[in-house]
């Protein structure tokens, strides 16, 4: 390629090498998990790879989607949720639907989670608290609550502060997660000999 050439294919080299560049520092776990889009896949993978604690076929029983949960390679301690399947059609098997991250206790994790989709793209990633219950295979969910009060402001406050506005639910009470269904699934059922 001579200088003329170069020059004026030059900012499309530039900007070819550099998404190059990214797709390998990047995209390298990203094009990893797009390889595993079916329980086969996911199978395959817990079978052949040496699995952490919470690594695994997990589903979120209340939306029927199932995800693996499996390593980053762009940090220690970070996991992904690949996309299984699911009824939403907004989800497309091999997508990456979130992260799960170590925090000091060994036993909590921070989850993140996409919330919307905007041109094509997973967006608005929140973040709230995983509690991981090895003997139960499950991850207990813990999102952010937000209250809204002025009670400082209002004549008894002490008395005031017995009266909710809402409805208590009883089953709000039940915990919200993820159900591990393989590796090493717990058993929720009785089993009968």
């Amino acid at each position: 390629m001579s200088l003329s050439e170069y020059i004026s294919k030059g900012p499309r080299v530039t900007v070819i090498c550099i998404l190059a560049a990214f797709m390998v520092v990047w995209g390298c776990d990203v094009y990893a998990d797009r390889k595993i889009r079916d329980m086969e896949g996911a199978r395959d993978y817990c079978d052949r790879e040496e699995l952490d604690r919470v690594e695994g076929i997990w589903e979120f029983p209340e939306d029927e989607t199932i995800v693996l949960i499996r390593k980053s390679a762009m940090k220690e301690g970070a996991y992904w949720l690949v996309v299984i399947s699911s009824p939403d059609c907004r989800l497309k098997p091999g997508e990456i639907l979130g992260k799960i991250e170590m925090s000091a206790d060994a036993d909590k994790y921070f989850l993140s989670l996409y919330s919307n989709r905007k041109a094509g793209i997973l967006t608005d990633m929140k973040t709230c608290r995983a509690d991981f219950n090895e003997k139960e295979g499950s991850i207990f969910i813990f999102p952010k609550k937000y209250k809204i009060g002025l009670r400082s402001l209002w004549l008894l406050p002490k008395f005031w502060r017995m009266i909710r506005i809402g409805v208590d639910n009883p089953a709000d009470k039940i915990p919200r997660g993820l159900i591990r269904i393989y590796p090493g699934a717990a058993t929720r059922n009785p089993v009968y000999l």
